[in-house]
């Protein structure tokens, strides 16, 4: 079935992604050498703050996580330690 989609929606859409793109500018824009990524975090979230925005990430506990999502984008997985290390191990 196709969907057809209202200017609305549309438009709505749009601004959602520009408020993405402003928090990840400012994700990246602070990005140096000796930043933490908590720091990232509190600057993209200050950002949809301001939007009056949220993630939905946030606080998201999947299947077989041992804890929830991190804050918003700045926790990438360590070098050479795979995705699942710490992971419960499936039922």
């Amino acid at each position: 079935m196709v969907s057809i989609r209202t200017d609305t929606s549309i438009g709505a859409v749009r601004e959602v992604g520009r408020i993405v793109a402003r928090a990840l500018g400012a994700a990246q824009e602070a990005a140096a050498a000796g930043v933490r990524p908590r720091d990232l975090d509190e600057g993209a979230l200050a950002v949809l703050e301001a939007a009056d925005a949220t993630s939905p990430f946030l606080g998201c506990l999947p299947d077989r996580a041992p804890v929830p999502f991190p804050p918003c984008c700045a926790w990438p997985p360590r070098r050479g330690r795979p995705r699942h290390a710490g992971r419960r191990p499936a039922p």
